[in-house]
């Protein structure tokens, strides 16, 4: 049976205006913030490693459900696939940092990491140790490594399911289970990495060592919100109709337990630096604790954390579609604010502060991620076919 959607004129005008929209307000922020170079740029890092690290973590759970022989979430495969779609836009992010920096001290990377700056790492013993590592041309090359190796395995997890739907078989679907295999160790050490060189190194004296853990357990929080927000989306437009309230209670799960895996990393990290109190550590949190950032690293707290515990912790709560979708958008302000106070205070100026760049940002980019995974649903049937645990998942019951 074929169960596609149609991606509308109407669809596509929407996500080009929302993208539009958003480079109007980025241009309005030019004229208003123009002596802000690094909040500009700041916010062009934010959003573009917002909707990337999603996509990265959908193909990471992807190969994760291979490998688990998780049968509940065939059902909702495509999704994961869509998104998977969008990486190479992360290439694009990077590479527009790394070529702007050539306009000026003021532009790309210049404007985010201060080791980009020669007199400053001249005059600095800890960043001429790490010159090394923290060097322009191997921050770009790690970069576009990493994302290219993610975006290809994503394109090999979407060629061997549409390959399955035609003609059947195991053969598509071990492939599928041996890559996982080799990708995800890949994965595992290089998102952490990656986390290090695009956030972590905004302020290069500072370091964590369970930074990148926290990185992606935000990451597949914001991953598996965005999921529930999809099928909702294409639920109340009459598609998925096999999706049932047990598949969105096992997203709701996975959103609910790693926003509280999330809290555990940040308090850890939090607790163990303000236990250690030690010079190279505490000015990461003395500079969000204080000024116009002290009430944003408390609402990060209580966003991420209080609130999908209160709102997300019964079970009928995961499996109201309404309350799913409230919670959703919570989360995803919640996603924003967490990465927002790791990238900003060193990059934007003593306070906090949402305006043209904030909003702007985030529009083009997330119509450009509409507008992807949009088209990329359109591409092939929602309920994929052949695929050896599709009848379980049909069946899902928890």
């Amino acid at each position: 049976m074929i169960r596609r959607i149609e991606f509308t004129s109407r669809n596509k005008t929407i996500f080009m205006g929302a993208s539009i929209l958003g480079v109007v307000l980025i241009i309005l922020g030019l004229i208003v913030d123009h002596n802000q170079p690094g909040r500009f740029w700041a916010n062009f890092l934010l959003s573009g490693f917002y909707f990337t690290a999603f996509s990265v973590l959908a193909v990471a759970f992807m190969a994760i459900q291979y490998l688990a022989s998780g049968a509940w979430s065939s059902g909702i495969k495509r999704i994961f696939e869509a998104m998977g779609m969008y990486i190479p836009v992360g290439i694009g992010v990077i590479v527009v940092i790394f070529l702007a920096t050539f306009i000026g001290e003021n532009n790309g990377m210049h404007a985010i990491y201060e080791w980009t700056h020669a007199d400053v790492v001249k005059n600095d013993v800890v960043l001429q140790g790490k010159s090394g590592y923290l060097n322009m041309p191997f921050w770009l090359i790690r970069g576009v490594f990493f994302l290219a190796i993610w975006a290809l395995a994503g394109r090999a997890y979407r060629k061997y399911s549409l390959n399955e739907d035609e003609v059947g078989g195991m053969l598509n679907y071990n492939k599928s289970f041996r890559l996982s295999a080799f990708f995800l160790p890949f994965f595992g050490f290089t998102f952490c990495v990656a986390s290090w060189d695009w956030l972590m190194s905004i302020q290069p004296h500072w370091y964590s060592t369970i930074f990148g853990v926290n990185v992606f357990a935000s990451s597949l929080v914001g991953c598996m919100t965005l999921t529930n927000l999809i099928i909702i989306i294409l639920k109340k437009n009459g598609k998925m109709e096999w999706v049932n309230e047990n598949h969105m209670h096992d997203v709701s799960k996975f959103m609910f337990g790693f926003s509280i895996f999330w809290c555990y990393t940040w308090v850890s990290q939090y607790l163990l630096i303000w236990y250690a109190n030690l010079p190279e550590e505490t000015p990461y949190y003395l500079m969000r604790m204080h000024g116009g950032w002290k009430s944003l690293f408390f609402i990060n707290l209580s966003l991420n954390f209080f609130a999908p515990f209160l709102l997300f912790m019964m079970r009928d709560a995961k499996r109201n579609l309404n309350w799913v979708l409230f919670v959703c958008i919570v989360l995803l302000l919640a996603k924003y604010i967490d990465w927002y106070m790791i990238i900003m205070p060193m990059t934007a100026g003593k306070d906090s502060g949402f305006g043209f760049y904030e909003i702007g940002f985030w529009l083009f980019f997330a119509g450009i991620f509409a507008y992807i995974v949009g088209a990329s649903l359109a591409k092939a049937n929602l309920l994929p076919k052949n695929h050896p645990y599709l009848v379980e998942s049909l069946h899902h019951d928890i």
